[in-house]
């Protein structure tokens, strides 16, 4: 049914820490990519603090890359792109699917509450991905 996909990916959420290196960014992003398998046609927004968000954008410059400051930082930016009408008008209405990948971290609530499934997200989701130490 869905030919794109757009994913969210809060970056230090899934490292495990707000200061990852450049391997530990590097390893979250290969694995998404081996889970996930996106294409050229999907879209991929990243979202970190200014170090994690530098190590995506020099190991992946093709991807969307935002820089969140202060307590759930990562997660306004990327709520910023995931309200639902935004996602709505953007996104579903096109026909794309919309994909939140987290860690093991705590995600914000109005984060998780716009991204979930509803009228206006059909085909949203959220989902953990296993990170390897």
């Amino acid at each position: 049914m869905y030919q794109r996909t757009a994913y969210f990916l809060d970056l230090d959420n899934l490292a495990g820490t707000g200061q990852p290196s450049a391997d530990e960014i590097h390893r979250v992003l290969d694995q998404f990519e081996h889970v996930y398998k996106p294409c050229q046609s999907d879209q991929v927004y990243c979202a970190g603090t200014a170090i994690s968000a530098y190590h995506c954008a020099d190991y992946r410059p093709n991807y969307r890359v935002a820089v969140g400051r202060g307590k759930d930082g990562a997660d306004q930016c990327l709520l910023e792109l995931g309200d639902p009408d935004h996602v709505s008008r953007e996104y579903t209405s096109r026909g794309m699917r919309v994909e939140l990948l987290v860690g093991k971290g705590a995600l914000a609530n109005n984060l998780y509450r716009a991204i979930t499934p509803n009228k206006r997200c059909r085909g949203s989701n959220v989902r953990r991905i296993p990170i390897a130490a």
